[in-house]
């Protein structure tokens, strides 16, 4: 037994400047090597050759140490784990990319403690009363201002997780595509410590974030994202409710902090998983809380899918023909899990009104607003006759007064409905959205107008429907302005979806081009015009003053008011398109990045940094330059660019073309084009050996479309002119 018994063995002596720094000391009397090669004053020293004895600091005066650091990296450039040069003031990835680069704080030993803890920049104009959060987390943000950030990336402690939480679903659940968790179930889980950990990550994360929580809001709501994503990309075999409660909200963060790319990717995995699960069927056997918790989740993925996909097939993971379930109960069933039985994605009948709530109106929008994108890339890419035009024009109509006379009394809109309803982000965005999806279908009949439907389209309508539908398509505009002057005044709110933003975009849009041309009967002056489309600036600049997703938007509505301020009214100006618009800024960017600029401007997969390096890999490799150190990145991307420019300026087989169509759409019509020639989507044929090779290359970029954005041709994704009914 004694000789099982271990010997002690002392431990080696350590010099106070290597504790401090917290590196390995080799304990050599007098001067240890770190010291002698950094010439620090090392505390093995002798008195005399160091600090006096007599010193009222002693060896604390040896503590005072040069802050040796490496170069920092930015906070986007730490996200995405990529190397950052530390270049200032921006980073060259982030200056490539056109994404604003911040360097995070340094994290002293002591810091000073800050003016206010409160939510900032996005709510700083705001009166400190309107700032309802937590007394705890106002309190546990304070103390850990003054404190140093050890341990990278950790929770706070539990009370501060459960005042997160609380700040949750006091400010963030209102927003519909958030409104997924149960309160009562996800707060005593917590209070058991039964919740996951990567669910704890992610709603801290996308809480501080959202909210601006000082001092989390930036760098550690990053590092919280990253560990709840990492742990699910780990674990991406075994996927559970709560594991995709996670990842949806990590998806969500990532797109509001401007992680498209990895947004996008992470989006897929979401739909696979839900599918996986089979969320996307009814389970009668469960409780109703646990029924209405996945139908609510599979819902979620399905608004988040069509954020990316906006219905076009290639890039849907969750279509709604494969979601066989009941749209989201009433907020006031599910708290008190109370089952109750709601409506179907599509009204049977629009005889009778449906009883539906606030989310399950907003699920119903965004299925609506797709389907008028499919009718105004149809009359883009092919003839519509007139008849079957107004007839599904009247179509969405009766759809969309069947859901308006279906909302409860409570949630239907009056000047006052901002001062007393419980959720008002939640009755904004369905107000909004409902008066938008008016605007995307009656804007196909303003002529002139960037998204409206050819010319062509509109022979053999009768006139007096046409100005009808213009003069309606200013009024729903109007009343998207009226809303928000009425949702500023009665509430304060902290946060509200980017939906909203884009409602405030395209209405001001359509007021000034109203007011500028002389297609709208009604009139309205140019004045008049600017003051909302300012008002509309202001709820983007209030709400979303840091988002990277409205910040093109916020750009191009700049240019555009002080293009109308600046010149005097002339009736017949058709806007600017973007392209035109932003010409100045995008003149530093690569041909494939200005490609990219041709997809709407508030167009989630449009802002994703996707290339293809399909030449790069069957190419063979570049000589490598001895002299650049190491770094080629820098030599090969002229050469990728060429590639990529050669790639895009290659003419297109006809034959090849001619060849893709709809599964089951007639090929008469491709059978009498002759060899050479394709048809346009005007019905005139170009002929691609007298073409201008500029003029084919802007004919196949991406053209900006309604709402989320995408080509208004369907022919770049492989679709024939003459769709089916199984497409639309």
């Amino acid at each position: 037994m004694d000789e099982m018994a271990p010997t002690s063995r002392k431990s080696k002596t350590t010099c106070m400047q290597c504790r401090a720094r917290k590196v390995r000391c080799d304990g050599r009397p007098n001067c240890c090597r770190n010291c002698e090669r950094l010439r620090f004053d090392c505390s093995f020293q002798p008195r005399d050759a160091g600090v006096s004895g007599d010193s009222p600091s002693g060896d604390q005066s040896l503590v005072q140490l040069e802050r040796r650091r490496g170069i920092r990296a930015c906070t986007e450039c730490r996200s995405q784990k990529i190397r950052c040069g530390g270049e200032s003031p921006a980073c060259s990835n982030c200056l490539r990319r056109n994404r604003p680069c911040v360097y995070p704080a340094l994290k002293r030993p002591h810091r000073t403690p800050q003016t206010s803890s409160l939510p900032s920049p996005a709510v700083s104009q705001r009166p400190e009363s309107q700032l309802q959060f937590p007394a705890q987390l106002e309190q546990s943000a304070n103390e850990a201002s003054q404190t140093p950030l050890s341990n990278e990336g950790a929770l706070p402690d539990r009370q501060e997780i459960i005042s997160l939480i609380e700040a949750y679903f006091q400010h963030i659940y209102a927003l519909p595509w958030y409104a997924f968790l149960h309160k009562r179930s996800v707060m005593q889980r917590c209070h058991e410590g039964a919740i996951e950990d990567c669910l704890t990550f992610a709603i801290c994360a996308v809480t501080t974030q959202r909210l601006k929580i000082e001092p989390y809001a930036r760098e550690l709501s990053a590092q919280w994202a990253q560990k709840a994503e990492d742990f699910l990309l780990q674990n991406l075999e075994s996927p559970s409710t709560s594991r995709l409660q996670a990842l949806i909200l990590i998806v969500r963060y990532r797109v509001e902090v401007g992680h498209f790319s990895r947004a996008f990717m992470l989006a897929a995995l979401a739909g696979r998983s839900a599918v996986a699960l089979r969320l996307n069927y009814e389970r009668p056997e469960l409780r109703f809380l646990a029924q209405e918790v996945r139908r609510r989740l599979m819902w979620s993925c399905f608004a988040l899918d069509g954020n990316f996909s906006v219905g076009l097939r290639e890039f849907e993971t969750c279509p709604p023909e494969n979601v066989f379930l009941q749209l989201p109960c009433p907020e006031t069933a599910f708290e008190q899990d109370a089952p109750v039985e709601t409506a179907p994605l599509r009204a049977t009948s629009f005889d009778r009104p449906e009883r539906i709530g606030t989310y399950a109106a907003c699920i119903r929008l965004a299925a609506i607003r797709t389907d008028i994108m499919r009718l105004t890339r149809r009359l883009a890419s092919s003839v519509v006759p007139p008849g079957e035009l107004m007839h599904t024009v009247r179509r969405f109509e009766d759809e969309l007064q069947h859901l308006y006379r279906s909302l409860a009394d409570s949630d239907r809109y009056n000047p006052k409905i901002f001062s007393y309803c419980e959720r008002p982000a939640r009755i904004l965005m369905v107000h909004e959205c409902w008066h938008q999806a008016y605007t995307d279908l009656y804007r196909i009949f303003l002529t002139g107008y960037r998204e409206a439907a050819p010319p062509s389209a509109m022979e053999g309508i009768n006139r007096e429907d046409i100005l009808r539908r213009r003069t309606l398509c200013l009024n729903h505009a109007l009343s998207i302005v009226q809303i928000f002057a009425a949702f500023s005044e009665q509430c304060k709110v902290l946060t509200i979806d980017f939906d909203t933003a884009i409602c405030a975009y395209h209405s001001a849009r359509i007021i000034l081009f109203s007011a500028q041309t002389d297609v709208v009967t009604q009139s309205l002056s140019m004045p008049a015009a600017l003051e909302k489309a300012r008002f509309c600036q202001s709820i983007m600049n209030r709400f979303f003053r840091t988002s990277p997703v409205v910040e093109p938007m916020k750009r191009e509505l700049e240019m555009l008011i002080a293009r109308h301020s600046s010149q005097n009214t002339n009736a017949g100006i058709q806007l600017p398109q973007p392209e035109e618009v932003l010409e100045d800024h995008l003149s530093r960017l690569a041909d494939e990045a200005r490609t990219r600029q041709r997809l709407a401007i508030h167009s989630l997969i449009g802002r994703a940094d996707f290339v293809d390096d399909s030449n790069e890999v069957t190419s063979p490799a570049p000589p490598r330059d001895h002299n650049s150190n190491g770094n080629s990145t820098g030599s090969l991307r002229p050469q990728r660019q060429r590639q990529l420019r050669n790639t895009m300026n290659a003419k297109p087989n006809p034959q090849i073309l001619r060849s893709q169509s709809v599964p089951g759409a007639t090929q008469a019509a491709q059978s009498k084009q002759p060899d050479g020639i394709i048809e346009s989507g005007s019905n005139e044929p170009t002929n691609y050996a007298q073409e201008d090779q500029s003029q084919w290359l802007d004919g196949m970029r991406l053209a900006f479309n309604p709402w989320m954005g995408w080509p208004e041709t369907l022919e770049t994704y492989g679709f024939s002119q003459d769709l089916d009914d199984e497409y639309f």
